[in-house]
């Protein structure tokens, strides 16, 4: 999962279910750019909400919070 930020940033992201509890997938944020990447065992579920969350802060010192919540699709 990638997410793209207006200008450069530092800070972190998580994967997180909708309570709150941390999936467990490695995130790294580098320049305008946050990344979420699949730890092997810990597939996210189908008709799952998630949430990626974290706090990133721009040159100036400027942080932000991050949320931005989505849920899976059903299998077909």
């Amino acid at each position: 999962i990638e997410v793209t930020f207006s200008e450069e940033v530092s800070g972190n992201i998580a994967l997180q279910t909708e309570a709150g509890e941390d999936v467990g997938w490695l995130g790294k944020v580098e320049g305008t750019k946050g990344t979420l990447e699949l730890v092997k065992g810990k597939e996210i579920g189908n008709e799952t909400t998630y949430v990626i969350a974290g706090k990133v802060a721009d040159a100036a010192g400027n942080e932000t919070e991050v949320s931005v919540t989505f849920t899976t699709k059903g299998k077909e």
